[in-house]
């Protein structure tokens, strides 16, 4: 995002969907590796991509993707927009369809674990009822999830074309 023009933690804030607190510790990792440098402007702390940077964005990010596939709905929806700004919609829509296949698959765990718990529970209110209520609640958000996935992927497919 920083080599798209979002230089600042505000720019990644307010355009990227960033917080502050996840982008400035992730910036000064950057930093440090060599792969942004920072300049202060005013009061504004500009980043920009070195060299070093661009090649790492051009070689290692699909490897790192491979080795630390988002769990968090946010950061699939941020992965699925990098790789469509880094490899083009086609990129985006196969990320997206593994990215569902796997909520899918959470989905049908908690499910299940919920039906396990619940049959816990009628045996005795006072056994897991919480418990069942989460696993019941995370199935349908990762179901749900799933479901928004497609939708997405589906518009993509269209602009792919």
């Amino acid at each position: 995002m920083v080599d798209r023009g979002m230089a600042t933690p505000y720019d990644l804030r307010e355009r990227g969907a960033l917080s502050i607190g996840a982008t400035i510790p992730a910036l000064a990792r950057m930093e440090k590796e060599g792969l942004v440098t920072h300049t202060i402007v005013g009061r504004r702390h500009e980043f920009e991509l070195t060299t070093a940077g661009r090649r790492r964005l051009k070689t290692d990010w699909q490897r790192d993707l491979d080795r630390h596939a988002p769990t968090d709905f946010d950061d699939i929806l941020r992965t699925a927009y990098l790789n469509w700004l880094l490899s083009g919609p086609k990129h985006a829509y196969r990320f997206l369809e593994a990215a569902g296949k796997a909520r899918r698959r959470v989905a049908e765990e908690r499910k299940l674990e919920a039906q396990r718990l619940l049959s816990e529970f009628a045996a005795s209110s006072n056994a897991n009822g919480y418990r069942w209520m989460k696993a019941t609640a995370e199935a349908a958000r990762a179901a749900t999830e799933a479901a928004t996935l497609k939708i997405i992927r589906r518009e993509l497919g269209r602009r792919s074309r």
